[in-house]
């Protein structure tokens, strides 16, 4: 078996375009009529060169890093990191920058769900589960590189489709971007199923690309814009998100078109006031959040004074070859073994219970938090380089413990989103005293002095100390109730909120 570094080092990074279509004849225009559609066009069938045929064949090999001391800064969320595969990789390539761990795990996991088109799927009834994901990365802007992760995960998408085996497959698994501000026409449009015809040995061979659309947009706010007709788009991204084997479009230029074998990814970025800004109503209770996987980091977990790449380790261009091959090998039906299902059933069965009893009140994002630790542990079975569609024991523990911390980190965000302006201030106070876990009056008000008026900030802290939340003393004697003083000191208490 010929070695893959070697291999793929020696192919070309890009590949001939395809000759472009024969040119229309032109038609003259027709008052009140639509031109007629070209239907005969026909494409000639390619196939790819031998090393690309090899560079499918061969089984890729992870990046290992060497022992001794890291050249870069340790991240609090590298405990996280599966085993060693594609999103190692991933997390590799972006070591040199800001873009936390915790993002470039997601970013990994969203580009191998846009990768896997419907070729793959997680067992389940009636129907597949196809692991497609929407995930937002949420942070303050400029300090966590939030759009790293999609630009990573763009990049590698678009490199490796140099890589296809042939020209029909090329055409039926190109990726469409949506990068900017769409409008609902302009979606609806990529969204429409194409069919195309080639030619190999003199015979007609019919190519069919469904309705497939891979969204990135590192501005989501203006998708998630409150003008009505974005509101519409935003229903039309949520209803998409099952991927149904048939739907349909209404439009006010064409009526009702059919759309066909429908999948749909999504990576955004917003920062966490932008997303309290911009989030419509329709998004909440049931909406596109419960959809989404939300990543939400505060504060920087890494300094760099610019981005690098750490020499020695991943490039896009390695990255991409690989991906390329999971593309074409890992498809089909996976399925848990034995051990892999009975952990995932006793989990369930305790998640379910405590939900039942009413032991926690169960957040928007979590509402689909099965599914996609099914999805989530399948792309982690992907991202192995190894044949096989077994997902094993360990590709659901690692999952489970990738998505319990980012629950556990978006909670804190998802508190006052789509709320009133006070709920959104007692989360903004509570959070920042349970960061500190103490903090003065003064240094509160110095804080959000600009968003919280002193008058205001006494009513909030008086609900936080009858929650439980928060214990107060002044001159170093407790207090039941906040007397304005700059002097008063607050304690958060983590087994608060139950009085």
């Amino acid at each position: 078996m010929p070695d893959w570094s070697t291999l793929a080092d020696s192919l070309p990074f890009s590949e001939p375009p395809p000759p472009d279509a024969p040119p229309k004849t032109p038609e003259r225009k027709r008052r009140g009529r639509p031109p007629k559609e070209e239907t005969s066009t026909t494409f000639e069938y390619q196939g790819a060169n031998q090393n690309v045929l090899k560079l499918l064949a061969t089984v890729p090999e992870p990046f290992i890093e060497p022992s001794g001391p890291k050249p870069y800064v340790i991240d609090p969320a590298d405990v996280l990191i599966p085993s060693p595969g594609f999103v190692t990789d991933f997390v590799n390539l972006g070591r040199g920058t800001e873009a936390p761990t915790i993002f470039l795990i997601w970013g990994a996991l969203w580009t191998l769900s846009a990768a896997m088109n419907r070729n793959a799927w997680v067992q389940w009834y009636p129907k597949q589960l196809w692991p497609n994901l929407y995930v937002l990365f949420v942070a303050p802007a400029g300090l966590c590189k939030k759009s790293t992760p999609i630009d990573f995960g763009k990049s590698l998408l678009e490199l490796s489709s140099n890589y296809r085996p042939n020209s029909v497959d090329a055409f039926e698994n190109q990726y469409r971007f949506v990068t900017s501000k769409a409008s609902p026409a302009g979606v609806y449009m990529m969204l429409r199923p194409e069919q195309r015809m080639f030619v190999q040995d003199h015979k007609i061979v019919v190519a069919k690309r469904s309705s497939k659309i891979t969204l990135c947009i590192s501005e989501l706010a203006t998708l998630l814009s409150k003008q009505q007709y974005m509101t519409g788009l935003v229903n039309d991204i949520t209803d998409l998100y099952d991927c149904r084997d048939h739907g349909e479009e209404v439009t006010r230029e064409r009526g009702i078109e059919p759309l066909e074998s429908i999948y749909i990814t999504m990576a955004g970025a917003i920062t966490p006031t932008g997303l309290e800004e911009s989030v419509p109503q329709e998004m909440l209770k049931g909406g596109l959040i419960s959809r989404m996987v939300i990543i939400y980091q505060d504060l920087p977990t890494k300094i760099y004074p610019r981005p690098l790449q750490i020499p020695g380790y991943p490039s896009l261009e390695s990255v991409a070859k690989k991906l390329a091959w999971i593309a074409y090998n890992h498809k089909g039906e996976y399925h848990f073994t034995e051990e892999a299902e009975a952990a995932f059933s006793e989990w369930y069965t305790e998640w379910k219970t405590h939900i039942v009893a009413g032991d926690y009140a169960l957040r928007e994002d979590e509402h689909r938090r099965d599914t996609t630790l099914r999805k989530i542990s399948m792309l982690l079975r992907v991202s192995e380089y190894r044949p096989g569609n077994e997902i094993t024991l360990q590709n659901f523990l690692e999952a489970k413990a990738i998505l319990d911390y980012t629950l556990n980190l978006s909670s804190r965000l998802l508190a006052g989103v789509g709320g009133t302006d006070f709920s959104k201030n007692l989360t903004r106070v509570k959070n920042y005293i349970e960061k500190r876990r103490t903090a003065t009056r003064r240094q509160i008000l110095n804080r959000f002095g600009y968003q919280i008026p002193s008058l205001e900030l006494t009513v909030l802290l008086n609900q936080l100390l009858d929650q439980g939340i928060i214990t107060g003393t002044l001159n170093d004697a407790p207090i039941l109730r906040a007397s304005g003083s700059p002097r008063e000191i607050y304690v958060y208490q983590p087994q608060g909120g139950h009085k």
